[in-house]
């Protein structure tokens, strides 16, 4: 008996194009346009376009000057539930380029970073809120919940929006107990 090679790699290469084309069609219709309807309605989301793949969801958010950002996060993560699942939600976060406010989070990084691998997060509104007071016109705007923690930066013309990522304390049993 003797294969045909030209129909059977045809119809492997069809049912090849046919699954992915269903599973990308799906991930479009089933997931993508619904989410991103819904991220229409977030309270202080100006524009949201959702990628979803295996275990992420990526949006790229852009957000309305005073925008709150732990309620944005949490109201995507509630109200998208059904379509993030148990993915991982990123938020990549559209700003406009302000040299003011890129130069005062430069000069907080230090603190921030410091704050955030000792676990020690009272820190950072603490390093914000001298930042503040040397600089009129800027405020800072610092919340954290059980996986974040949002920085919020603005002064009369832009707005910093910043995500860090928190990583609980670990419980762990010791050899000698």
């Amino acid at each position: 008996m003797r294969l045909r090679w030209f129909p059977l790699v045809l119809t492997a290469v069809l049912g090849a194009a046919l699954l992915l084309g269903g599973w990308s069609l799906y991930n479009s219709m089933a997931v993508q346009q619904p989410l991103a309807s819904v991220l229409k309605d977030v309270p202080g989301v100006q524009s949201a376009e959702p990628t979803v793949d295996r275990t992420t969801v990526q949006i790229r958010l852009e957000l309305e000057k005073g925008a709150n950002l732990r309620e944005v996060y949490q109201a995507i993560r509630s109200s998208g539930s059904d379509y993030i699942g148990g993915r991982e939600l990123r938020l990549d976060l559209v700003q406009t380029d302000n040299e003011q406010l890129d130069e005062l989070w430069s000069s907080v990084l230090f603190d921030v970073a410091q704050a955030m691998e000792t676990r020690h997060y009272a820190g950072i509104p603490a390093a914000l809120e001298q930042l503040t007071e040397s600089h009129p016109g800027l405020t800072a705007v610092t919340e954290m919940d059980d996986s974040n923690v949002y920085i919020t930066l603005e002064n009369e013309t832009a707005a910093k929006y910043v995500i860090l990522p928190r990583i609980p304390a670990q419980l762990g049993v010791w050899s000698h107990a």
